[in-house]
């Protein structure tokens, strides 16, 4: 599903304009966005939670090559899924 596609679903199910479910996505994106800056949890409501995990620096290898890379440490975004959402899905 597009960006627009959720939009247009979001605005038929609330019985909102389009321009207000654009709004709302945009704010909500924000809203996260600026959670997960300042290293807080953000929990979605039946979608599920979203968390900051530290990957430490490791030793890879460039699979072309075989030859030896070092890869930073960085910090990723995970998403650990709402119980109902993944027995819908399953």
């Amino acid at each position: 599903m597009t960006k627009n596609e959720y939009i247009k679903q979001l605005a038929d199910l609330a019985g909102v304009d389009r321009d207000s479910a654009t709004a709302l996505v945009e704010a909500q994106s924000d809203l996260v966005e600026n959670a997960m800056r300042k290293g807080e949890q953000v929990t979605l409501p039946g979608i599920g939670k979203l968390h900051i995990k530290r990957n430490e620096a490791r030793n890879g290898r460039n699979p072309r090559t075989g030859e030896a890379v070092a890869i930073p440490a960085r910090n990723v975004i995970k998403l650990k899924v709402a119980g109902a959402l993944a027995d819908a899905v399953a």
